[in-house]
């Protein structure tokens, strides 16, 4: 059907299909609604006042290839965003546009009219800039908050670099520019803030101050007036620079004071003393402004020297006198008229002087050379005090113990025939004994399931000194030594010849052992010396470094302040030298007193008996209540040999006594020992066969029918002796008995 313009078409509801498929068309099927359908789908919907799509987010105004040139809006006109209308963008008339959310920029953004205000409805302003597209980092221009904003200007540089902005935990960095006032009013950190410049850091205040604050209180100033510098202590000046010279207004407090110029004051305090302008002068040779040639310090004697460091005095001292309380140290010669030491004066000459030298001596005790000061009384000498001795022209202090080790006829030397030269038993004859006294005080003992046998022989192989020495050879060897095997050569010390060494309490002394030895076999060997009951011993070890050598050793051993040390004449310490030692016989500890009893030490031992022939030698042996070795104490042959006597007593060939005949066959003789034995003995020794014995008695020799017998008689000093013939003596006569032939002897015993 045609229509023409004039036609009016009531379409009241009706669709009209523009389309032959007819999914194209318009319908009004409400008052004042219009419907577009296109391709069988409502897509827009007109009204009198808004033209929207049939759906939300349903079509588009334009499209890529097709865009619509302009957008005609009347003032005031928003364009809103989103379902719920969120975002929008508001027309100001004749301002500009407002949006009420963030506004982001794809690309770069300019704005012609230069300026750009942030407003909003928070506290402060905020720029981010974000650097890179994931808004991982961003740094921020913040404005300050309402309470403390101005009208304050942010400049940037003009020339010359770049201002960068970094986060607040972050170090600012300003290369190259120049902060003016008002750019930068202050600099507020919470942490520290760091100058650091190549050059030179420039504090200029343009004719102001510069303060020093702590939480906004001031507590120092640095001033520039009339080109110096003062420096305030709160509002005080503390100090006044001028050139090279300061001024300080206060007390200057210092460990030390360093000056290479001149320091000047109305007054110097040090400690409570005030030393005044005249007593500095004299420190510096000046007496009321006029100088001296020579440096002299003079102290009133009021004055509290203490503590005052060295004097040098480079030239020549010329005092009437001179006083000195501490050290003085003379290098040069002191020249003096007289000479006092502790208020008392030194009459002693130079030459009497000079018999002192290395000798710290006092006024009394120099005047002692003298004769001026006397001690006045006797004293009793202990082994410690001195004696002044000449020692080929060098004077020296000796103990009073090595005079007494020089001076005769004291016993210094415990050991008794320490040099071997005594044998009354065997004349150097070889002797092998499983226990046995050997040469006087010399015994030997050994012992154990090892078998192994040794001789003993007095010989003249000694060192240089002295003319014998004891030698032991091993005779019978042994493979290894058994646990419960021994061998010592040892000497027991009578008690009333050691109770000055206090042993067994506080007070006991320290003893020095010294002896040359010798063995076939060089390594360690061992010393022991126990107690009179043997329940203290004390093993150390000694080292014979090479074969068949001579070499001297000495030990010193302290003194034990427990165990059981006689006093008596009885055995107060057994001194033994061992060797080839089984384990049963080892000391728990060397070199320390043991409560055990012992004879070897720990360690590696030399096992002299595993070697047939195998020698070990021994003399010079020296015991001394001394921590000091001392020479060898020798003693006449005759003293030796009394000393001997004390324990053991022979009488060889010629007469042995004179006697009273009893009966016809029997005589008692009477014997007197040269030395007061240390017991009564109890037995007698002989050797031979009753015919090495004689009766005599007027002008007859009777050969014994037995031999001499112990008589019963006894004592210290003297004994009885029985002798016994056949027949044909007449009772009531005197008697003699004699050795009838060589070899024969009688002998007593009180060994320890």
């Amino acid at each position: 059907m045609a229509l023409t313009k004039a036609t009016l078409i009531d379409l009241n509801s009706n669709e009209l299909v523009l389309d032959l498929d007819a999914d194209t068309s318009i319908t009004a099927d409400t008052d004042d609604t219009i419907h577009f359908k296109i391709a069988g789908a409502d897509e827009l919907v007109m009204t009198g006042t808004a033209l929207t799509p049939a759906v939300a987010d349903g079509s588009a105004l334009g499209s890529t290839s097709l865009e619509w040139s302009d957008i005609f809006l009347a003032d005031g006109a928003v364009i809103n965003f989103g379902a719920d209308q969120d975002i929008n963008i508001t027309h100001v008339a004749d301002t500009g546009l407002t949006t009420n959310a963030d506004f982001t920029v794809g690309d770069d953004l300019f704005v012609s009219g230069g300026l750009i205000d942030l407003k909003n409805t928070g506290t402060v302003s905020t720029i981010k800039f974000y650097c890179e597209s994931s808004n991982a980092h961003a740094q921020s221009l913040v404005s300050a908050p309402h309470s403390e904003a101005a009208s304050n200007t942010l400049t940037l540089p003009g020339t010359g670099g770049d201002a960068r902005l970094v986060s607040t935990s972050s170090t600012a960095t300003l290369t190259n520019k120049t902060l003016t006032t008002p750019v930068i009013a202050e600099i507020d950190s919470g942490s520290t803030i760091t100058l650091d410049a190549t050059t030179d850091i420039v504090l200029d205040a343009d004719g102001g101050d510069i303060f020093f604050k702590d939480a906004g209180t001031t507590f120092g100033s640095a001033t520039n007036t009339s080109g110096n510098l003062i420096i305030k202590s709160g509002t005080t000046t503390a100090a006044t620079f001028s050139g090279a010279n300061v001024t300080l207004a206060g007390t200057v407090g210092s460990g030390a004071i360093t000056s290479t110029g001149i320091v000047t004051g109305t007054g110097f305090t040090a400690g409570s003393a005030v030393l005044a302008e005249a007593e500095l002068e004299l420190l510096d040779g000046l007496t009321a402004g006029t100088a001296i040639a020579s440096k002299v310090v003079t102290t009133d004697a009021n004055i509290d020297t203490t503590g005052q460091r060295n004097l040098t005095i480079s030239g020549e001292l010329d005092a009437a006198s001179l006083d000195i309380s501490g050290n003085a140290d003379i290098d040069g010669t002191l020249e003096t008229d007289a000479l006092s030491i502790a208020s008392t004066t030194v009459t002693a000459t130079a030459a009497e002087l000079n018999i002192l030298d290395g000798v710290t001596s006092t006024a009394s005790e120099i005047n002692l050379l003298d004769g001026g000061t006397s001690v006045g009384s006797s004293i009793t000498l202990a082994d410690t005090d001195g004696f002044v001795v000449n020692d080929g022209g060098t004077m020296k202090t000796i103990p009073a113990s090595d005079v007494k080790a020089y001076s005769p006829g004291g016993l210094l030397n415990r050991i008794i025939n320490g040099d071997m030269r005594i044998d009354q038993r065997y004349s150097g004859t070889a002797v092998t004994t499983a226990s046995g006294y050997t040469l006087d005080r010399w015994k030997f003992q050994e012992g154990g399931s090892g078998n192994q046998a040794l001789s003993v022989q007095r010989v003249t192989d000694s060192p240089a000194g002295f003319a014998y020495s004891a030698k032991q050879t091993v005779t019978t060897d042994t493979s290894s030594i058994a646990a419960d095997a021994y061998n010592m050569f040892w000497q027991a010390i009578e008690g009333f010849n050691w109770a000055d060494a206090g042993w067994g309490a506080s007070g006991a002394k320290s003893v020095t052992l010294s002896f040359h030895v010798k063995s076939s076999i060089a390594g360690n060997y061992s010393l022991a010396i126990r107690s009179s009951n043997n329940d203290r011993s004390y093993v150390v070890p000694y080292a014979i470094s090479s074969a068949d050598t001579w070499e001297k050793i000495t030990l010193v051993i302290p003194g034990p302040t427990d165990g059981t040390f006689t006093a008596d004449n009885t055995k107060t310490i057994q001194v033994a030298f061992t060797h080839s030692m089984g384990s049963n016989y080892t000391s728990s500890g060397n070199g320390a007193w043991q409560s055990e009893s012992k004879l070897g030490a720990t360690g590696t031992q030399v096992a002299l008996t595993n070697t047939d022939g195998a020698t070990w030698q021994v003399t010079g042996v020296q015991l001394e209540v001394n921590s000091t070795a001392t020479s060898f104490e020798y003693r006449q042959l005759g003293q030796e040999l009394e000393l001997c006597q004390r324990y053991y007593y022979r009488r060889n060939l010629g007469l042995f006594g004179l006697g009273f005949i009893n009966n016809t066959t029997t005589m008692g003789v009477s014997i007197t020992y040269p030395v007061s034995m240390r017991i009564a003995p109890t037995a007698l020794e002989q050797t031979g066969t009753a015919s090495n014995y004689q009766i005599v008695y007027l002008a007859t020799a009777a050969a014994c029918s037995a031999v001499p017998a112990f008589g019963g008689e006894t004592s210290t000093d003297a004994t009885r002796v029985t002798a016994t013939v056949s027949s044909g003596l007449t009772a009531g006569q005197a008697g003699g008995l004699r050795a009838a032939t060589t070899g024969v002897y009688l002998a007593w015993s009180a060994e320890l």
